[in-house]
């Protein structure tokens, strides 16, 4: 049984999305917030978990399409990586073609997600990073209601001390509500 999207503009990853999904990767405006582009075959390797873990577990992360249905991106949100500083956590991740930026998509898109997974998950919030210099990923986590949490900011443990972006800011949407938690977990 295929996973509910949280929303029209999202749906589960088809085989035939691959190629797009490594043209997703390959572009180099995405990328270059990516710390580079995936080759071909390690876009594949990632398409192949992405597809595997949200139909696995029903959440996770989406094919963002546009109103041809075309696929214009990916966005959800993913169990954080066990090297980060601040795992284990829920990440809300996205991206873009470029075509599609400026047009509300993942504003959208997210809210609907960010209601499902706290609907699906007990955690006590769901965090987003990005680098410092991607002030349009700090746009919409700002209309998303993240707020930026400086004590918890970061150097990427993947990117070299010399790279760019390896320093990253750090964000949290916090369960309202709720009692803190201190770690993920997933209901049913």
């Amino acid at each position: 049984m295929s996973p509910v999207s949280p929303h029209p503009s999202l749906r589960p990853w088809r085989r035939n999305d691959l190629a797009r999904f490594q043209a997703l990767h390959a572009d180099p405006a995405v990328a270059s917030f990516l710390g580079g582009a995936l080759s071909a075959e390690v876009a594949e390797q990632v398409f192949q978990y992405l597809a595997a873990f949200l139909d696995d577990r029903g959440w996770g992360v989406w094919v963002v399409q546009d109103d041809a249905g075309q696929l214009v991106g990916a966005a959800g949100l993913e169990p954080v990586r066990g090297d980060m500083p601040f795992a284990p956590a829920v990440e809300a991740t996205w991206r873009l073609l470029p075509e599609a930026w400026g047009k509300g998509l993942i504003t959208t898109t997210m809210k609907a997600v960010l209601a499902d997974g706290f609907e699906r998950l007990t955690v006590s919030e769901i965090v987003a990073f990005t680098a410092m210099s991607n002030t349009r990923s700090q746009a919409v986590m700002g209309r998303l209601g993240f707020r930026r949490d400086p004590a918890r900011d970061f150097l990427h443990p993947s990117l070299s001390s010399d790279h760019p972006l390896r320093a990253h800011l750090f964000y949290a949407l916090p369960r309202h509500g709720s009692r803190q938690q201190s770690r993920m977990g997933q209901r049913g």
